[in-house]
This record gives C-alpha cells, structure tokens and sequence, in this order.
C-alpha cells in the first residue's frame, strides 16, 4: 500500500487467527499489509490463532501489522 501525493490511511483494520511463516529473504509479510509506503497505521490489530505455536515468524521483512514500513506512521486512538 502506497500513498502518492498525501498520505494513505489504513484505520480500524483486524486480521484474526492468522498464521505467517515467511520463507524468502526478499519478501514483505504482514498481517495486514507486506509493504506500507507513505501512510497513516490507525488503530489496527493482528492477532494469531493461539498466541503460541502458532505465531508471525520468518525470513524477509516480517511483521504483525506490516512486514515493513517506510514514511509510515503509526497512532492508537
């Protein structure tokens, strides 16, 4: 997700019972987005199946919102 010109929002998003296991070095995995760009993060929440075994894990740009960010801003509301 990039935003050209202003800023993009990604607000009140929620992914549920998830489960990432990133095996390329050269990748982007989140649980909402691989790759933010120029963005706004508002009040989002990943959470996966058990909080265990079961968890976001691997190689690359890994993350449990976004696998990574750039010029990208996060705020709790």
């Amino acid at each position: 997700m990039t935003g050209s010109g202003k800023r993009v929002t990604i607000e009140n998003c929620s992914s549920e019972s998830i489960v990432l296991n990133s095996e390329g070095r050269d990748t982007y995995v989140g649980g909402i987005a691989g790759n933010v760009q120029n963005a706004w993060l508002v009040d989002n929440q990943v959470t996966t199946q058990d909080g265990d075994s079961n968890r976001i894990r691997g190689k690359g740009y890994v993350g449990g919102i976004a696998g990574r960010t750039r010029q990208t801003f996060t705020t709790l509301m």
